[in-house]
Parts: structure tokens; C-alpha cells; sequence
């Protein structure tokens, strides 16, 4: 199962991962972004836009020079 009701009635909320950088901007209310292990930024898409961290700013610009290491 992906989702389960709370017993006091909360229905929770679901969660969605996505490596396609235009979609949760625009459907997600709050999106985190994990790197290393770590969630390094996590709020309303605004936050992402206004972030002047280097490894998001490299993720939302899909470039491959950055802070952040690709696989061979």
C-alpha cells in the first residue's frame, strides 16, 4: 500500500518522486529535495525558485556541471 488513513481521521497526504524537474513545481504543494542522504531544501515550489543553494540551482537547471558528482 502507498497510503494509509491516520486513526484519528487524518487521511495523510501523498507523496510523489520525480526526477522530471517541471511537474512538481506545478502540482506539488510543498517538494523536498534529497541529496547525499539528506533532505538539503524542503517547502513551496517558491522556495525552490528563490534557493540560491548551489546543488539545487544545478538540479533545476539540469546541468551537468556543478556541486553535484554524476555516476560514470
Amino acid at each position: 500500500r502507498t497510503h494509509r488513513a491516520d486513526p484519528k481521521g487524518d487521511p495523510g497526504r501523498p507523496v510523489g518522486v520525480s526526477h522530471d524537474i517541471p511537474a512538481p513545481r506545478t502540482l506539488a504543494d510543498n517538494i523536498s529535495m534529497i541529496y547525499d542522504g539528506k533532505i538539503i531544501l524542503s517547502g513551496p515550489p517558491d522556495v525552490f525558485r528563490q534557493s540560491g543553494d548551489p546543488v539545487v540551482r544545478q538540479f533545476l537547471a539540469g546541468e551537468a556541471d556543478g556541486p553535484m558528482g554524476f555516476l560514470d
